[in-house]
Formats: structure tokens, C-alpha cells, sequence
């Protein structure tokens, strides 16, 4: 099984359809990464890491996840403030779900 992986340092990052994982280098600026809808991702799984490239910095901008056509779990947005955290989630085809947290 090959699944897609994609890193970025954008500050706002849009999930593409062939996402899967996205590694989030957040050590220059805050990164948003939208979800799509979860009514035309049911049963998908994407997964989320923060990242820092600057190995001399300790301390990297945040990386936050926000879906405006759902919440995630009950919030808004999940905020990945420690370096390397990771989510991963999946749709139910009415919201997204934290189905993995690491961090």
C-alpha cells in the first residue's frame, strides 16, 4: 500500500484529494491546513504532523487544523503546538473525528 505524503511550510495549506499525510514545517510561520468537507470524504483518514527544519529552534510557530463546513471532534479547530505532534482523522461523512493523537 503507497499512500500519498506531502510537506509544506505554506501558511495556509488546502487538503488536496489525493492527501494523506502532510507534514507541516511550521519553524518560519503558523500553518492552517483546511480539511474538505467530511459529507465528500466519508471514511477517509488524513494525517497531520507538525514539523521544525530549524533544528536549532527549539520553539516552532503552530500548526492549526480547521474544517469551516464541520467541527472536528466538538471544536472549531486542534491546535498542534509541540513539535512533532501528530492528529490523524476521519470522516463519517458528517464531521471529522480525532481518531489518533501523538503529542
Amino acid at each position: 500500500m503507497h499512500l500519498n505524503i506531502i510537506k509544506t511550510s505554506d501558511s495556509v495549506y488546502q487538503v488536496a484529494a489525493d492527501d494523506y499525510t502532510i507534514i507541516c514545517d511550521s519553524s518560519v510561520n503558523k500553518i492552517t491546513v483546511q480539511l474538505p468537507p467530511p459529507w465528500n470524504n466519508l471514511g477517509r483518514e488524513i494525517v497531520i504532523k507538525k514539523a521544525n527544519s530549524d533544528r536549532y529552534k527549539l520553539n516552532s510557530n503552530i500548526v492549526e487544523i480547521c474544517c469551516e463546513e464541520s467541527k472536528i471532534d466538538i471544536n472549531n479547530s486542534v491546535v498542534l503546538k509541540s513539535n512533532y505532534s501528530t492528529r490523524t482523522l476521519q470522516s463519517d461523512g458528517e464531521s471529522w473525528h480525532i481518531i489518533n493523537k501523538i503529542g
